[in-house]
């Protein structure tokens, strides 16, 4: 899948999100569907394939929710960098790590989003309430991978010359 048919993809999902998924609630959870195909991505794909969407979609969550310009961008972009540093060398094709790098990757990007309004003194909501919010969006991030891994991984698997390098003739 092209870089361009994949930014489609996420403001389609960034779209979805912040229309129909806000007026379902899930008991208070925040889905966020960027996590999860970004994640996905930067697992089957690379990290610097998946870093650079992640950014433009991190400042469209700054445009349309943020306080601070950059705030979602960097650190969106940072974690899913990392994530896909640390899995995809090693774990590329299980779904189960799949499942794990999406829970973590949320609770790290929500939980260090919570952090760092809080340092900026932005949202006086109490731990308590984030805890409960965030696991329930842990919880339903796994649980759309878990459900929705054939899809994503024909959608955002690599081209087969991708992998190979390329040989002299």
């Amino acid at each position: 899948m092209k870089a361009g048919w994949l930014f489609a993809l996420l403001v389609a999902a960034f779209v979805f999100r912040s229309t129909i998924l806000q007026a379902l609630g899930l008991q208070g959870a925040y889905l966020n569907l960027d996590i999860v195909l970004l994640t996905v991505a930067a697992v089957l794909r690379g990290p610097w394939n998946a870093v650079g969407l992640a950014v433009m979609i991190g400042f469209l969550e700054d445009l349309m929710f943020g306080r601070w310009l950059g705030l979602h961008a960097v650190w969106l972009g940072a974690v899913v960098f990392a994530v896909g540093w640390a899995v995809r060398p090693l774990f590329r094709k299980p779904l189960f790590v799949h499942v794990l790098a999406v829970v973590a990757t949320t609770g790290v990007y929500e939980g260090g989003l919570y952090i760092l309004g809080r340092l900026l003194g932005d949202w006086p909501v109490a731990p308590v309430v984030v805890e409960e919010r965030l696991l329930l969006a842990m919880f339903w991030n796994g649980l759309i991978v878990l459900l929705g891994y054939p899809l994503w991984r024909r959608l955002l698997q690599p081209a087969r010359e991708d992998f190979l390098p390329s040989t002299p003739k």
